[in-house]
């Protein structure tokens, strides 16, 4: 369970979204791996690649993503 002020989460592991941070994360160091040569631009693109997925699965599971999950 999560407690996040009023609100309780039961977490599934069917809809963690750990699975998606780490396929993101796996992602990102193959792209920066590919893409980039300096160290410095390597480490802000992987800091990046683990930062976005988070609040993106932060969103998803909160309902901020902009679908209706019901009917008007």
């Amino acid at each position: 369970m999560i407690h996040a002020g009023r609100y309780y989460f039961e977490v599934a592991e069917a809809c963690s979204g750990a699975k998606f941070v780490i396929a993101m994360v796996a992602f990102g160091v193959l792209v920066a791996n590919l893409c980039f040569v300096s160290w410095k631009r390597c480490a802000v693109f992987l800091a990046v690649s683990i930062i976005l997925p988070v609040i993106a699965n932060d969103l998803r599971a909160f309902g901020l993503s902009g679908r209706r999950t019901s009917p008007r």
